[in-house]
C-alpha cells in the first residue's frame, strides 16, 4: 500500500482548515511526548512535526498557495501520523473523542481548543516533554504557545464557540470516569486561573468533574495549571470507548 503526498492536493485547502488541522496533527505529537511508552526516535519525530507546524501553519495563513510552506506542513502530518501510530495517546485524546462523540464537535477543531489545557494540565508532570515543545515552538512555555499558536491563526479557542453546553461538562467528567477505569490517579491539585486560587480535589468520582472542568475551559481564556499523577508521575487515561460515545 502506498500514500502519495501531494503538496498540489493541499493548495486549495482552507486556511482555516489548514490551521486546526495542523493542531490535531500537533496533538499526536504533544502526547507523543510524554506517552507511556515513547521512545528516543519517536520523540524526535514528535519535536519535529512540532517545529514544522509551527514553522508552515502561520505562513499558510497568509498565503494559502505557499508551496514551501504546504510542503513542511505535509512533512509535519506524516511525522504526526507515524507518532500516532506508533505509541499511545493520554488524556487530550480521551478529552477529544468523548466530546466529539457525545456533543458532535468538530473533530479538528475540538483537539486546537482542548490541546493547550491538556498539556498545561501534564506538563508539571511530564517537564522534558514541556522542554522539547517549547523549544520547537521557539517559545519559553509550552501550553501558553500553543494557545498562542492558535490565537495567531485564527482557530477557535473556546469550546463553546464549538457548541458545547457548559451544562455537559458534568456528563463528560462521567464518560471520562466511567470509561476510564484503569486511569490510576491518586490526587489532583487545581488551580483556576480565572478565580486565581489553588484548590486540592481529593480523588471521589463525585468531585473528579472540577478537574474535568480546568480542562474544558469554556471562556477561551489560558492558562490552566493544574497536574494530575499516576504512580508513573502522568496523567493517563485508559482510551477505551462504548460503541455509542466512540467520537468522530
Amino acid at each position: 500500500e502506498t500514500v502519495i503526498y501531494d503538496v498540489d492536493l493541499t493548495l486549495t485547502l482552507p486556511q482555516k482548515l489548514s490551521a486546526t488541522s495542523g493542531m490535531n496533527s500537533v496533538a499526536h505529537a504533544v502526547e507523543a511526548l510524554y506517552a507511556e511508552n515513547r521512545n528516543p526516535i519517536v520523540s524526535m519525530m514528535a519535536e519535529e512535526c512540532i517545529r514544522a507546524f509551527g514553522r508552515a501553519l502561520p505562513k499558510i495563513m497568509q498565503h494559502s498557495d505557499d508551496r514551501e510552506a504546504r510542503s513542511d506542513a505535509l512533512y509535519g502530518a506524516w511525522l504526526g501520523g507515524a507518532c500516532l501510530g506508533a505509541v499511545g495517546m493520554a488524556l487530550h485524546h480521551k478529552l477529544c473523542h468523548v466530546l466529539g462523540g457525545s456533543f458532535d464537535l468538530p473533530h479538528a477543531e475540538t483537539h486546537t481548543v482542548v490541546l493547550p489545557h491538556a498539556l498545561a494540565y501534564n506538563a508539571p508532570a511530564a517537564p522534558e516533554a514541556a522542554e522539547r515543545i517549547a523549544r520547537a515552538l521557539g517559545v519559553k512555555d509550552a501550553a501558553p504557545g500553543l494557545h498562542e499558536l492558535a490565537r495567531h491563526l485564527g482557530a477557535p479557542l473556546a469550546l463553546r464557540d464549538l457548541g458545547m453546553p457548559e451544562d455537559g461538562i458534568e456528563q463528560t467528567a462521567y464518560l471520562i470516569r466511567k470509561f476510564g477505569s484503569e486511569n490510576r490517579v491518586r490526587r489532583i491539585y487545581g488551580a483556576l486561573a480565572e478565580a486565581g486560587r489553588s484548590v486540592e480535589i481529593d480523588f471521589a468520582f463525585e468531585r473528579i468533574s472540577r478537574a474535568v472542568r480546568s480542562c474544558l475551559i469554556l471562556s477561551g481564556r489560558a492558562s490552566i495549571y493544574t497536574n494530575l499523577f499516576d504512580d508513573n508521575g502522568l496523567a493517563r487515561v485508559d482510551l477505551r470507548f462504548s460503541r455509542r460515545n466512540r467520537g468522530d
